[in-house]
């Protein structure tokens, strides 16, 4: 697999913005071809992440539907969101753990202005089966509620 530094996205720490993270993940993704290549950079960057603390496979944490077993945890601190992810499926991982990097500590309104359709202009729906489709889906629905809920006005 080829490494490319300057195409690596970085982990969240000091807040960026959700269009630069945007940026990173697309010159990230365009770098590697075909889909296949993608995706295994894509699950390799989800083997790198550290896994959860003990007791965080909750109920509470478990995202319905899926055929695998999906956990997310979003909470809110200092005006921003913050997101966890972890599958017992390396892809659902991967691409779960994805848009929980792309939105994990920014404000709810910026959240809020990501298009609803955006891990679909990511093109991750061309890397994905039907059923792992709809888990990415269902992932970002679930960011968008949580933001929504924290946005300024609905606490």
């Amino acid at each position: 697999m080829h490494r490319h530094a300057a195409s690596e996205p970085s982990p969240p720490g000091p807040p960026t913005s959700l269009a630069d993270r945007l940026e990173a993940w697309r010159a990230g993704l365009a770098a590697r071809s075909p889909d296949a290549a993608r995706l295994a950079w894509l699950v390799e960057l989800a083997r790198r992440r550290p896994p959860p603390p003990p007791g965080w496979h909750t109920e509470a944490n478990l995202v319905p539907g899926c055929l695998s077993r999906l956990w997310l945890a979003a909470e809110f601190r200092d005006g921003r969101c913050r997101f966890r992810c972890d599958s017992d499926s390396l892809v659902v991982r991967a691409v779960a753990g994805l848009l929980c990097e792309l939105a994990d500590n920014l404000p709810p309104g910026e959240i809020l202005a990501a298009p609803a359709d955006l891990p679909v202009r990511l093109g991750l729906d061309r890397l994905l089966t039907v059923s792992r489709r709809a888990a990415q889906a269902r992932v970002w629905e679930r960011i968008r509620d949580f933001a929504r809920s924290h946005a300024e006005g609905r606490c």
